[in-house]
């Protein structure tokens, strides 16, 4: 019966569970809310909610195959916090994506403004030389120490300013190797 207390008491605690997710679910709306919110029968309740929110198939499955509302209100609480950790961990992955894609975009950006600089100050054929010392290297039948070693070489020159001592000696080693 929806006019026991428990009943009344699992409606707020699914529409308060809706509320929660409401604001990480990607694509909820306002409307879906006050629709949910307008609901009164727990069995009406708890179809509609799994109908929409819950994402796993298996778990609308269990839940429209439990008889009892009430039953079907308590599973679906448990499924509605089940869905809230998987889209929590969902969000920091995307976070953790969105971080790294924004990061490699802003290297990108700083890398290509540096060579427009190193071009303005007549520095830019330095890039050739370090393009050659990576074909070489790549053509080249260097044991693996070699190659991690100048690799990191590679590296260091093209952090070092051209007309530094270090630029040339690391450019002397490189040659040498």
């Amino acid at each position: 019966d929806d006019t026991l207390p428990r009943a009344r008491s699992l409606r707020r605690e699914i529409k308060a569970k809706v509320r929660e997710l409401a604001d990480i679910l990607p694509k909820f709306s306002e409307e879906l809310y006050f629709l949910i919110n307008s609901l009164n029968t727990t069995s009406i309740l708890c179809d509609f909610v799994a109908a929409n929110i819950v994402g796993e198939i298996d778990e609308k499955q269990h839940l429209l195959d439990l008889f009892d509302p009430l039953d079907r209100g308590d599973a679906l609480l448990v499924a509605l916090e089940n869905e809230r950790d998987i889209l929590e961990e969902e969000d920091k992955i995307n976070k953790k994506v969105k971080d790294r894609v924004d990061q490699n975009q802003r290297d990108f950006y700083l890398r290509e403004q540096l060579k427009v600089i190193h071009d303005e100050l007549g520095e830019g054929e330095d890039d050739d030389d370090i393009d050659e010392y990576r074909k070489k290297l790549r053509e080249g039948h260097y044991p693996k120490e070699v190659r991690e070693k100048v690799q990191k070489e590679i590296r260091k020159l093209q952090k070092t300013p051209v007309g530094s001592a270090d630029n040339a000696v690391i450019r002397n080693y490189i040659e040498t190797v």
